[in-house]
């Protein structure tokens, strides 16, 4: 019964373990987008702040719809928030009339169909989804 329990007791925390731990995050945007961005600039985009990159541009960001893709973790890592507290931020900027909706994805293939057909689309992946469409400006 002791080893059972050992077994049991080790299975578990070999699966919150690889649960927890979390692919790397990028940030990326339109190839033709030659504009660097601080941490802070990219967490103020997304979190409907900052509406344009360094050259003036409008920054459209791409979301992941809640609970697609890398959400959570994006939402967790970077913004430092849940989906629930971004969520609320945006549907006040966009009630107010401050800010347009951002544009929902769900699943990364349709993140890098926006990103390379915008030049004013910022998105994020996990990493190993990103191609050579895009442009790494970032990676948490």
């Amino acid at each position: 019964m002791k080893i059972f329990k050992a077994i049991f007791f080790l299975t578990i925390l070999s699966a919150i373990v690889t649960t927890s731990s979390s692919a790397a995050l990028s940030v990326v945007v339109n190839k033709s987008n030659t504009s660097e961005l601080s941490e802070a600039q990219v967490k103020n985009i997304f979190m409907g702040k900052l509406g344009q990159f360094t050259d003036g541009t409008e920054a459209v960001p791409v979301l992941f719809e809640a609970g697609k893709g890398a959400r959570t973790a994006f939402d967790d890592t970077v913004l430092q928030r849940n989906t629930s507290q971004v969520d609320a931020v945006w549907s006040k900027l966009i009630f107010t009339g401050r800010r347009s909706p951002p544009l929902q994805a769900k699943d990364a293939s349709e993140v890098l169909k926006e990103i390379s057909s915008n030049p004013k689309a910022i998105g994020y992946l996990e990493s190993g989804d990103v191609t050579d469409s895009v442009r790494v400006l970032a990676t948490f």
